[in-house]
């Protein structure tokens, strides 16, 4: 559960996250900003690290395991690549000007493929750029 001066017991993580964006400005600066950051996060949780976190379970043994789990991040990794390019050629963040949720998501996506691939043995050069 979280609360702050804004809300009291609110529970479930995104929610949480959503608002904590919300009120520090994270959700960008007009509602097509706001539209692209919404698409950015559902690429990065519902696209990218559920289908990885599918894989894991799926596996039978830890070798199946990390085969299915390197490809399912490597191509979760090229769609968000993708999804970068789109603003600015992909060399600054991924909606707008400045850091927003969009970002904190994926960064925290890549941050658990890398963890799932044991630290980046296995990883697309996206996400190794975007951690480091």
């Amino acid at each position: 559960m979280y609360s702050d001066q804004h809300v009291q017991d609110l529970p479930q993580s995104n929610a949480i996250a959503r608002h904590v964006a919300n009120v520090n400005g994270l959700l960008g600066s007009n509602p097509g900003e706001q539209a692209r950051i919404d698409a950015v996060v559902e690429t990065a949780h519902m696209d990218s690290l559920e289908k990885a976190l599918k894989a894991v379970f799926a596996a039978r043994d830890d070798e199946s395991k990390r085969g299915e789990v390197a490809d399912v991040a490597k191509a979760a990794l090229a769609n968000l690549e993708s999804v970068l390019k789109r603003n600015n050629d992909g060399t600054g963040f991924f909606v707008g000007d400045s850091v927003s949720y969009a970002d904190l998501v994926v960064f925290n996506a890549v941050h658990n493929f890398l963890g799932l691939l044991n630290r980046g043995k296995h990883v697309h050069p996206m996400g190794k750029r975007y951690y480091n």
